[in-house]
């Protein structure tokens, strides 16, 4: 059996334990009770019960799981997903996992085209070392990069950062900041208007009024780079 360019672009009914149509929703709905199971273009979505349209698109509800070539885990309680532009919007209680960051949040809208996710209204990003929150924030899972804005702050063990505008690379654990940014520790408080910061191996430079006090004395400069593991700073 040969299907046509059209025919493989269907969202494909895998299993459910209950069928029922419900034409008073529009579009011909199909009703799915327990067990559900969707594929569509190599993504597998599960769910607790669903509803799918006949113009290629489904509403997902309860424990929904999504799994995108073993490399991109998604859950959330309710799923909305267009299978003609291959947009999901997921809400309430949603986590993505790509096994180099856990995105937890309750609003985020993934095209699963360009891999882009983007949540607004809160998010929490964590990594082996470092955990960031901000209001909205923009996934490139191509990539690597996470897009923050507003109330950005990067935590670990060594340092509180605050600011409002972030770039946070996964893979290299690389920082870079745009605008007013203070880091805090117990050794030191720096501030600065641009630079980046290496987390991974606690590297950093620090632009554009820059300055770093210490208990003790503090340095000033047009930039400074710092160097965490030594506490070398050159200014």
């Amino acid at each position: 059996l040969r299907l046509t360019a059209q025919e493989k672009k269907r969202i494909e009914l895998r299993r459910a334990d209950v069928l029922e149509y419900d034409e008073g929703l529009g579009h011909k709905a199909r009703r799915l009770i327990g067990n559900v199971q969707f594929e569509h273009a190599g993504t597998v979505m599960d769910c607790d019960s669903a509803y799918l349209y006949d113009n290629n698109s489904l509403d997902a509800f309860g424990h929904v799981f999504i799994n995108k070539g073993d490399t991109m885990f998604m859950w959330c309680t309710t799923l909305f997903y267009d299978g003609e532009t291959k947009h999901a919007k997921a809400r309430d209680s949603v986590k993505l996992d790509d096994g180099e960051m856990i995105l937890i949040t309750d609003t985020l809208n993934h095209d699963l085209n360009s891999d882009v996710a983007t949540y607004f209204g809160g998010g929490m990003i964590r990594t082996a070392k470092d955990t960031l929150t901000s209001t909205t924030g923009t996934y490139l899972s191509g990539q690597k990069d996470f897009y923050f804005r507003e109330d950005v702050e990067l935590r670990n063990q060594k340092y509180v950062m605050n600011c409002d505008t972030m770039r946070f690379h996964t893979s290299t654990e690389v920082a870079y900041f745009l605008g007013p940014t203070t880091i805090l520790s117990d050794e030191n408080t720096i501030y600065c208007e641009n630079g980046w910061y290496d987390t991974r191996n606690d590297l950093s430079q620090f632009n554009k009024n820059a300055v770093m006090y210490s208990k003790a004395q503090s340095i000033r400069g047009d930039s400074i780079f710092y160097d965490r593991n030594k506490g070398y700073g050159e200014a």
